[in-house]
């Protein structure tokens, strides 16, 4: 089963109507969304609550994907209740809160 059918989106980026054009040229350029959002669940499944910023560093996501991409996949994520706020909170590099996200089960 691909990624795009467990988690019932399509294979493309979208910009909103309203984003600037650079948005829209970057939701053209990226591919294969669906892949990247099950390995990002994946990740969260394995490894529990992280920061977004945490969970990136340890996927080792440079030159892959952006902090920003990540977020919006994280995002889309978080929207079809694959995963969740933990309730819980942790600390980004520059020693701002942010919010822990897990996986959700079953």
């Amino acid at each position: 089963m691909s990624a795009s059918e467990v988690f019932g989106l399509g294979e493309r980026a979208v910009a909103r109507r309203t984003d600037p054009e650079t948005s829209h040229e970057a939701s053209e350029s990226v591919k294969d969304i669906s892949d990247l959002q099950r390995m990002i669940w994946d990740y969260f499944e394995l490894w529990g609550p992280h920061t977004d910023e945490a969970m990136y560093e340890a996927m080792d996501c440079k030159g892959w994907v952006s902090p920003s991409g990540f977020r919006s996949r994280r995002a889309e994520l978080v929207a079809l209740g694959k995963l969740e706020w933990s309730g819980g909170f942790g600390e980004t590099e520059s020693g701002r809160k942010a919010r822990l996200w897990r996986a959700v089960k079953g």
